[in-house]
């Protein structure tokens, strides 16, 4: 609780809990007190004007944003900290100022340990000092400060959430709702308790967290913070449309503040629009930014879509993961992970501990390089399990990563899994991509045990299995990245075909796509890919021009593209060019694809009996066949010969929700015809 408590709290402000816990290794914080460096030496003999000289251009420094040309001043002179001097205090001060700019929150504490006196007058050091105390979880030296202030503090409301917080820190949750509910302040300053408190509420009772927070926003509703609190309390309920509100409220309210519109981009990522989280991420990086704003942009390029910025046109912004920015803009466009320059990054091993770009980087590229017992072995030691971006993803993995290795998949018993669907997924496929909910019944021992899927098994042992998994998941430059097959078998999966080809497009040019799709076999199985080629038509005439040349050609391919065509003109409602097309081609209109381009035909022509005539000849052979005659022996009130097409499409489409739900209705109606 507390820490979820601080994350929030603290995220607001610019600064994260994980960040100050775990990576305190800042430019400063290797300074030993008792082990000066020798440069330190020079100050015990340098003239008194020297020294003063020294002081006000790190003075200056500071004022001006150099901090880190400051701090290098401030070291040389390390010997002079004194609280006893005048010169000794106006160093010491000078230090703190140069920490806090810095957010350098250990040497802060560094200094508070060896110069309390440094903090007895300083009331802004102190309450910077008391943040990095509680986020340190240090209860104690801060019980030590708030003592040399308890009664002569300026700034009682700051204090106020400290004092809360060391409560929180020592889970005294109950008696920090009192402190807050008994501190009541004037005016706009009463906001942040009323947040507190409804942060405090929001988990036992969300509906008086909504009025805290409702309070607030009447007390300051030009406060950002509010909006942004009543985002995620809407969000945690599953309101996305009202927490969207929220965020752009947010944002608009402070239009400058660069961490509320990382908030907004990561709203947009979590629920599958990652277009929407480019643009906002876009707005920031031409302007003042965050080194962690670059990261996400980046590393996002690489896996979902590639952003439209001249990233060497700009240096990534100072910070922690201002190196490993480097990094990763240094890696050929389709290079996930290069170990040698890696290990040259600062820190580079505690970058493996905390940044989870590091999991998904290095787990690409021993996919992409098929070092398949790697890569099974860092997802099974993964560190970031309970708090992965995309656990469905990770899991499909390990499921295909095990079944390829042993030939069994791991077993759950977790029949919630079975529906769950990566929410990027939704963004690009509505229904959501049925891969994850098929490996999930397949590990299922009492599925396992009737036999594996034919079609899911070719595409598992396939050498395509890891870019359907990642393109499924709608990470789709990723999936791209590791594309290796240019034509598909019949086997496959008419949504893995599908699936591939409008990732091609999305990501890259319709005519790659159709490139793509023209490759695959002529079959009834080509029918999966069919929708997308159509959306993709209406958005390219240059595709529509291609397949009519295509055409021509007495060829596979020229028979794919009249069929194509033909089914272009069926949807746009023109039967004849559609019937020229198919019969411009010979032996294709007494195919089964054209059978079933001329039954669709007839039935816009108005010619039902003629349609029902090809599609019973072809019925044995063809799914779409099945599919209309099953949908008219329902509306003729022929229950049994509709359950017998419906469970023969079941055995080809095990996983169609709307197949299953139609068996439902068909023996309902039995039921009643039986009455």
């Amino acid at each position: 609780m507390w820490k979820t408590l601080c994350a929030i709290i603290f995220g607001a402000l610019g600064f994260s809990l994980v960040t100050i816990t775990t990576g305190w290794n800042s430019p400063t914080s290797n300074i030993s007190f008792d082990n000066p460096i020798s440069l330190n030496d020079l100050s015990l003999t340098m003239p008194a004007r020297k020294i003063e000289k020294s002081l006000k251009k790190a003075t200056l420094l500071l004022e001006q944003g150099e901090i880190v040309q400051a701090m290098n001043i401030i070291k040389m002179h390390e010997k002079l900290f004194d609280y006893e001097t005048s010169v000794g205090r106006q160093w010491l001060d000078l230090y703190i100022s140069a920490s806090i700019a810095s957010r350098d929150y250990p040497q802060l504490i560094a200094l508070f340990q060896r110069f309390p006196e440094s903090f007895w007058a300083n009331e802004e050091a102190s309450l910077h000092l008391g943040n990095a105390l509680i986020t340190a979880q240090n209860a104690d030296e801060y019980s030590l400060l708030r003592h040399g202030w308890r009664g002569k503090e300026s700034r009682q409301q700051e204090w106020l959430f400290l004092d809360v917080d060391t409560l929180l820190l020592s889970n005294q949750n109950e008696e920090a709702i009192k402190m807050l509910q008994s501190n009541c302040l004037a005016g706009t300053e009463d906001c942040q308790r009323l947040v507190r408190l409804a942060l405090l509420s929001v988990n036992d009772n969300p509906k008086v967290a909504w009025e805290y927070l409702t309070e607030a926003g009447l007390k300051d509703p030009q406060n950002p913070d509010i909006h942004t609190y009543r985002a995620r309390l809407l969000e945690s309920v599953g309101k996305n449309a009202l927490a969207l509100s929220e965020y752009t409220s947010a944002v608009n309210t402070a239009p400058s503040n660069i961490f509320l519109k990382d908030q907004l981009a990561d709203f947009y990522l979590r629920h599958g629009q990652f277009p929407h989280a480019r643009s906002v991420w876009l707005e920031t990086l031409n302007g003042p930014t965050l080194d962690t704003i670059w990261l996400k942009a980046v590393f996002w390029s690489r896996m979902i879509s590639p952003i439209t910025f001249k990233w060497s046109t700009l240096s990534p912004p100072v910070g922690k993961s201002h190196a490993f920015n480097l990094y990763l803009l240094g890696l050929e466009a389709d290079q996930f992970w290069n170990e040698s320059l890696f290990d040259k990054i600062p820190n580079a091993q505690v970058l493996l501990e905390t940044q989870q770009a590091t999991f998904w980087m290095r787990l690409l590229d021993h996919l992409k390089n098929r070092r398949e017992n790697s890569a099974l072995k860092l997802i099974e030691a993964n560190i970031f399990a309970d708090e992965l971006w995309d656990s469905s993803l990770e899991r499909a993995l390990h499921q295909i990563l095990t079944y390829r290795k042993t030939g069994k998949m791991p077993v759950t018993d977790d029949a919630s899994k079975e529906l769950e669907v990566t929410k990027i997924a939704k963004a690009y496929n509505a229904q959501g991509n049925p891969f994850f909910a098929a490996l999930n019944r397949m590990s299922n021992m009492s599925i396992v045990q009737d036999g594996v899927n034919v079609e899911l098994k070719s595409l598992i042992d396939s050498d395509e299995a890891f870019a359907a998994a990642f393109i499924s998941a709608g990470w789709l430059e990723a999936g791209l990245q590791l594309h290796a097959m240019a034509k598909y078998p019949d086997e496959f999966p008419d949504w893995a075909t599908a699936s591939m080809i409008e990732a091609i497009s999305s990501n890259h040019s319709p005519e790659g796509a159709l490139k793509f799709a023209m490759e695959q076999p002529l079959s009834p199985r080509l029918a999966g890919v069919v929708d997308v080629l159509l959306k993709l038509s209406k958005d390219d005439k240059s595709m529509l021009d291609k397949l009519q040349v295509f055409s021509q050609e007495s060829t596979e391919k020229g028979i794919k593209a009249s069929w194509l065509l033909s089914l272009i003109y069926i949807e746009k409602g023109e039967p004849l060019k559609a019937k020229q097309t198919i019969m411009a081609q010979g032996k294709f209109a007494d195919s089964v694809i054209g059978k079933e381009s001329l039954a669709r035909i007839a039935l816009l022509e108005n010619y039902p009996v003629l349609a029902t005539s090809f599609y019973e000849s072809i019925e044995d052979v063809s799914s779409e066949a099945k599919s209309y005659l099953a949908w008219k022996a329902y509306t003729e009130k022929k229950w049994e010969r509709a359950r017998q097409l419906t469970e023969a499409l079941l055995k080809i489409y095990p996983d169609n929700s709307m197949l299953k739900e139609n068996l439902h209705k068909i023996s309902e109606e039995e039921k009643v015809a039986v009455k």
